[in-house]
């Protein structure tokens, strides 16, 4: 359970408790129920029951509920904490409901006063009747006695003649209703204490009960005292008789539950405060789940993005070396070569030789200055598409005429190489940026050449549905996989010290994954180290 979060079952338990221990037979039992109970609770890993009442300091990981009302001792709880953080969402919980373990206690001692009250009260009445058939003039004494008995209980007591009457009330009652025995004695009982709305069907069932109907014994009701407070009184009832067992009142005696119920409507509707919160913050647990979720699947993008700014920033580091060397190579050939061309002038085919360096050399400048108009036209996003009717069976054989003799040129006549379209001829007449596409091609099927150095290089041109699809695949030295998303970023070189010629730019892939793009393409790879790669991209097919 995370810290701080209450279990809804804990709680009902809590509640389930209290309602059952109104049921349990004795103290003892209700105390024992309670403690085998709040083991249950998280965080709680004993709970025991003192009969004598401790003021003391809780020792370490253990916690002293004191149980008791108002002065009413009943000894405490010593509860044994294995893991606080569990324990504490509940400590406010558990304070409300040993509270009512006290109230529900005392009000268990209040019953069994009532109830010896009442033998006492039904006791003296048989007594007295039986004295009053023997002799009338002990009737006096014997009311005497009662009215003493009942002005000295904590309870409310009043007696009742057969109208409604007041004939006797006890000082208590005088207390909690603000008026003095003369205000109320010999006056209507209902009309001074019950409210006007419900007075008719009070007075009604009184004078059922009088005309002998069935007498309710105990029940609740509600007083108004001289303040115009509402007092919520329990009632244990008793009928009156005279000498001749003719109905002459009726006594009752009352407890003020008003503190009791008002704590119990408080504790439910705390509840109720409780429960509110425990959604609220449920949700607000949610909330925070789903941000936690967010924070960290930004740190992830926050990480890659830092991994590809750190690549990129030694890719332009090394790009910068790389641009150095390879411009300075042609250039220092172009440079030395010239200067030989007025020592050999009359040797022709020293002149032939050393112009055709000369001019390779020029070549080789004029292509990585192009590498690098190209890439900075397709990221500004000067780069336009020109279309214009293209046969695919044309550039294909003219590509393939080129690089069997460049692959001769590189030293690689032993590599199979191979281009191939499949595809009907009158398929074949398309129409598109045949510049574009065939940059494509060549810087692919280059690439390939230049890492390959046994085996095949293969291209193949396919059609399908609305795409075109071309695909180089040679058994070149491949590409490692922490290397494959950053392959077609600019400067980025696959470096390997066993090939030869294996120098370059770095902006070749770069270049063709934005002409692809351009044309409104898609560009990907497979590739296994040692193995081999496979380039494959698609284009609109669209009919001239």
């Amino acid at each position: 359970m995370i810290q701080g979060q209450l279990d809804p079952k804990v709680l009902g338990q809590l509640l389930l408790m209290q309602s059952l221990m109104n049921n349990l037979p004795d103290k003892n039992s209700i105390l024992s129920f309670v403690c085998k109970g709040l083991l249950d609770i998280p965080g709680i890993s004993k709970a025991e029951y003192f009969d004598d009442y401790l003021e003391k300091d809780s020792l370490p990981f253990q916690v002293n509920y004191p149980i008791g009302v108002d002065d009413s001792k009943y000894g405490h709880l010593i509860l044994s904490v294995s893991d606080y953080n569990l324990y504490s969402p509940y400590e406010d919980y558990l304070n409300n409901f040993i509270f009512m373990i006290g109230i529900i206690l005392e009000e268990r001692n209040q019953r069994l006063m009532n109830k010896q009250h009442q033998r006492l009260l039904e006791q003296r009445i048989i007594e007295r009747t039986r004295e009053l058939i023997l002799e009338k003039e002990n009737l006096i004494e014997s009311q005497r006695r009662f009215s003493d008995l009942m002005r000295n209980v904590k309870l409310l007591s009043v007696m009742l003649d057969i109208d409604g009457n007041i004939i006797f009330c006890n000082e208590y009652l005088l207390k909690i209703t603000k008026y003095t025995s003369d205000e109320i004695l010999g006056k209507n009982w209902f009309d001074i204490f019950i409210d006007k709305q419900i007075v008719v069907q009070i007075k009604h069932n009184f004078f059922s009960v009088i005309k002998g109907s069935e007498f309710s014994h105990n029940y609740e009701n509600e007083i108004i005292n001289k303040e115009g407070e509402r007092l919520l009184i329990s009632w244990n009832n008793t009928i009156l008789h005279d000498a001749d067992r003719n109905i002459s009142g009726t006594a009752s005696i009352g407890e003020n539950i008003t503190v009791r119920k008002k704590a119990e409507e408080a504790l439910i509707n705390k509840n109720k405060e409780y429960q509110i919160l425990n959604d609220e913050y449920s949700s607000l647990n949610q909330e925070l789940t789903k941000s936690f979720e967010n924070l960290k699947n930004t740190n992830i993008q926050l990480e890659i993005a830092k991994e590809k700014a750190e690549e990129s920033d030694r890719l332009k580091t090394a790009f910068l070396q790389n641009m150095s060397h390879e411009i300075r190579t042609p250039m220092n050939a172009i440079m030395g070569f010239s200067s030989l061309l007025h020592k050999y002038f009359d040797n022709k085919n020293k002149l032939e030789k050393y112009s055709e360096i000369i001019n390779q050399r020029c070549n080789d400048l004029l292509d990585i200055i192009n590498d690098i108009l190209d890439i900075a036209k397709i990221e500004s996003g000067q780069l336009s598409v020109n279309y214009e009717e293209l046969n695919m069976n044309d550039l294909i054989t003219e590509l393939l005429n080129f690089f069997i003799e460049y692959r001769k040129r590189l030293d690689k006549k032993h590599i199979d190489f191979r281009l191939s379209i499949d595809s009907s001829p009158e398929n074949c007449k398309i129409f598109t940026d045949k510049v574009k596409l065939k940059q494509i091609l060549i810087n692919l099927l280059n690439n390939s050449l230049k890492f390959t150095e046994k085996g095949f290089v293969n291209g193949k041109c396919s059609f399908h549905d609305h795409n075109m699809m071309f695909t180089i695949t040679d058994t070149g030295v491949g590409i490692p996989a922490d290397k494959q998303k950053f392959i077609f970023e600019r400067f980025t070189q696959l470096n390997n010290s066993r090939l030869k010629n294996s120098g370059g730019t770095g902006l070749g892939l770069s270049i063709v994954k934005g002409l692809v793009d351009l044309l409104g393409g898609k560009l990907s790879l497979k590739s296994e180290p040692e193995k081999g790669t496979t380039f494959t991209f698609t284009i609109p097919y669209k009919p001239a």
